[in-house]
């Protein structure tokens, strides 16, 4: 299988993501921003957007923004699988017509869940919460009638399909430590600024410690279920 990964930012990058592939012998094809423009869906079974700072709306202002919503919309339509992660969720979400506004606060860190019984199925979950790494101040609002498959008080719409196998995570299941650590440098004044959901750097490295062996599992639950259909 080809999946074709799109880099938003470069410190926003696959991270656990191609370790699960190197592990199920999955070919993953990392495309910075930058390089965007050079790229047809033509060869691969998949298309993988991650996460970044730029909002979905700077399309006018943001090239890359711009050229990788064009190549969301045509995975979209075509039926191709999509799956997006932060906010490469919420560029699927306006490929698919639907509306990202910004959140009441911005949820940066360590918080739960609500999973509900499809989203148990698809992250592997044996509860119906799961701790999770965030890092968003937008987020998408779900459609009348949406099965959203996980939910939390900030952002409702945590988890969820624009299509059979064309979902959108809010969360970052994906982080590891060294893509943790590029985060925390990268964005460190969005940290300093704070705000009620925006946890220090010693709680985001502690909770790393204690919850990113699950997140693992449920990341490989979830890329397992979504390559296989």
């Amino acid at each position: 299988m080809n999946i074709l990964c799109l880099k938003n930012h470069p410190e926003e990058g696959p991270a656990r993501i191609a370790d699960w592939a190197q592990e199920r012998g999955v070919d993953l094809e990392i495309v910075e921003a930058s390089d965007i423009a050079t790229i047809s869906l033509s060869g691969y079974d998949a298309l993988l957007v991650m996460g970044g700072p730029m909002s979905v709306h700077d399309r006018s202002e943001v090239t890359s923004v711009a050229a990788i919503l064009e190549v969301v919309e045509k995975a979209w339509k075509s039926g191709m699988p999509v799956l997006g992660i932060c906010l490469g969720a919420q560029m699927l979400a306006i490929a698919a017509g639907g509306q990202v506004v910004s959140g009441p606060e911005k949820e940066i860190g360590w918080y739960p869940v609500s999973v509900f019984p499809k989203g148990r199925e698809l992250l592997g979950a044996d509860r119906g919460t799961a701790m999770v790494f965030h890092w968003h101040g937008e987020q998408i609002v779900a459609s009348e009638g949406s099965d959203v498959w996980a939910s939390a008080p900030i952002c409702p719409a945590q988890a969820l399909p624009f299509g059979p196998r064309q979902w959108g995570v809010q969360f970052h299941l994906e982080v590891d430590e060294t893509s943790l650590e590029g985060m925390l440098s990268a964005f460190q004044a969005e940290v300093a600024q704070g705000g009620p959901g925006v946890s220090s750097p010693e709680e985001m490295r502690r909770g790393f410690m204690e919850h990113g062996e699950s997140c693992r599992q449920h990341l490989y639950a979830l890329l397992d279920a979504w390559v296989t259909g």
